[in-house]
C-alpha cells in the first residue's frame, strides 16, 4: 500500500492508495486538513489523525510499504523524482532557508512520518519537474552566469503536479489537448503557466514560490530595489525580509485578510482597501495571462484550477470580463451557475475565441502516475 502526502504552506493532504484488479494503484481513503480550520495542535498531529483513520479501517502502519511525498523545493537537485535518502535530507535542509514556507513543513513531516513508518520506502515526487522543459533563455535571470550556476539561481517554477492534473482534466473536457494552453492555478499560492503541446514553456513563479502573482500572504513580483529600500529603512535582516515577503504581504498586506471570501464580504460593506486588494489580484492574473499569450502566440484554452478558481464565481468574472476585448469571453450565466460544484466545465461563451475551463485537479492521481511511470 502507498501513503501519499501533500504538505502545502497552509494545508496537509493525505491519501492511501492500493492496487485494484488491473494492477494499477487507486486512491482508497483521503483526508484534507487546513491550518485555518483546526487548532495548531490538531494540525501538527494531522498525520497521526490520518493513520488512526486508516487503522479504524483495518489498515495498519506496517501495511504501508511506500510513502510518496510532494516536494516543493528550489534547485536542480529537486527537479527529479527520487528516493529520499540521507543525501536528500541534506539538500532539503540546505533549501529550507530559500523557500521556508514549504520546505520547513515538508522537512518536519518527513521526520514525523519516518518515525511512524520506519519500514516504508520514501520517495520525493518533484513539484518542479514539469517545468524542466522551460527553455534556457526563459529560465535564466539576467545576472552573471557564473553566479547563477554556482548558487543555482534560475526559474524552476512550481505547481507542476497540479498543472499536470489540470491538463489531464482539460484534455477530457476538450477531447484532445489544444497546442496553446494557459493554466491559472489559483489557491493560497498561485501561478500562471504557458503550455505548448503539453510542455511547460514559461511560468510565473521563479527560483522560489514567492514570485509572480499576488497571493494570500506572498508578495509576488516586486522591484528588487524596493526590497533593498525596505530592508535598509526598517533595518531588516535577510531572514526577517524573507518572512515579511512570504507571510505578511499579498492579500493580507493590501487588504488586511488572506482570505478572498472575507475580502469580498468587506468590499460589499464598502471597505476600499479590500476592493483594491481584489482588483490588484485580478489585474495580476490578467497580466500574466497576457504574457503567456504573447509567449505562445495566442491561446486555444485557458484552464482555471485551485480553490479560488473552483469556488469563486466573483473572482472568475473579475479576472476574465476585461479580456472580452481580445476575444476571451466568459459565459456569465454558466459562470454564475457553476458555484463550487465538483464538475469540470467549459465556461466560455459561444463567441469566445479561446475556450475557458474550470477543472478540479487531483494531485494524488498525478503523483501515482509519476511513481508508476518511474517504478
Amino acid at each position: 500500500m502507498i501513503l501519499l502526502a501533500n504538505i502545502g504552506s497552509a494545508s496537509k493532504k493525505y491519501a492511501l492508495a492500493d492496487k485494484v484488479n488491473g494492477g494499477a494503484f487507486q486512491v482508497r481513503v483521503a483526508a484534507h486538513y487546513e491550518v485555518s480550520e483546526i487548532s495548531v495542535e490538531a494540525y501538527d498531529r494531522a498525520h497521526q489523525t490520518f493513520l488512526a483513520l486508516l487503522e479504524a479501517q483495518q489498515v495498519q502502519p506496517a501495511d504501508i510499504d511506500t510513502v510518496l511525498m510532494r516536494i516543493v523545493a528550489p534547485g536542480r537537485y529537486f527537479q527529479e523524482h527520487q528516493v529520499i535518502s540521507d543525501e536528500y535530507f541534506v539538500h532539503l535542509v540546505e533549501a529550507e532557508h530559500t523557500a521556508p514556507l514549504h520546505v520547513h513543513a515538508q522537512h518536519e513531516e518527513l521526520v514525523r512520518l519516518q518515525e511512524m513508518l520506519p519500514q516504508a520506502a520514501f520517495v520525493g515526487i518533484s513539484d518542479t519537474a514539469f517545468h524542466a522543459t522551460i527553455p534556457e533563455y526563459i529560465a535564466r535571470y539576467a545576472i552573471p552566469r557564473s553566479d547563477a550556476d554556482v548558487y543555482d539561481i534560475r526559474k524552476f517554477g512550481y505547481h507542476g503536479l497540479a498543472i499536470s492534473s489540470a491538463l489531464s482534466r482539460g484534455t477530457l473536457l476538450c477531447d484532445a489537448l489544444p497546442s496553446r494552453v494557459i493554466v491559472c492555478h489559483l489557491g493560497g499560492g498561485g501561478s500562471v503557466t504557458a503550455v505548448r503541446d503539453g510542455e511547460s514553456l514559461d511560468t510565473s513563479m521563479g527560483t522560489t514560490p514567492l514570485d509572480g502573482l499576488l497571493m494570500a500572504t506572498r508578495v509576488g513580483a516586486i522591484d528588487p530595489g524596493a526590497v533593498l529600500t525596505l530592508m535598509e529603512a526598517k533595518g531588516m535582516t535577510p531572514v526577517q525580509m524573507r518572512s515579511y515577503l512570504n507571510t505578511e504581504s499579498g492579500l493580507k498586506g493590501l487588504g488586511g485578510s488572506d482570505d478572498i471570501r472575507t475580502l469580498i464580504t468587506l468590499e460589499e460593506n464598502g471597505n476600499l482597501e479590500a476592493k483594491e486588494a481584489l482588483d490588484a489580484y485580478a489585474h495580476r492574473v490578467r497580466h500574466y495571462i497576457g504574457g503567456a499569450m504573447a509567449t505562445l502566440g495566442g491561446a486555444d484554452l485557458i484552464i482555471f484550477s485551485g480553490t479560488v478558481s473552483e469556488r469563486s464565481t466573483v473572482m472568475r468574472e473579475r479576472i476574465l470580463s476585461p479580456l472580452a476585448g481580445i476575444g476571451i469571453k466568459l459565459d456569465t450565466n454558466k459562470n454564475t451557475a457553476h458555484a463550487d460544484t465538483q464538475n469540470d466545465i467549459l465556461l466560455s461563451a459561444a463567441t469566445s475565441t479561446t475556450k475557458i475551463a474550470v477543472v478540479h485537479i487531483n494531485e494524488y492521481e498525478a503523483m501515482l502516475d509519476v511513481w508508476q511511470s518511474h517504478a
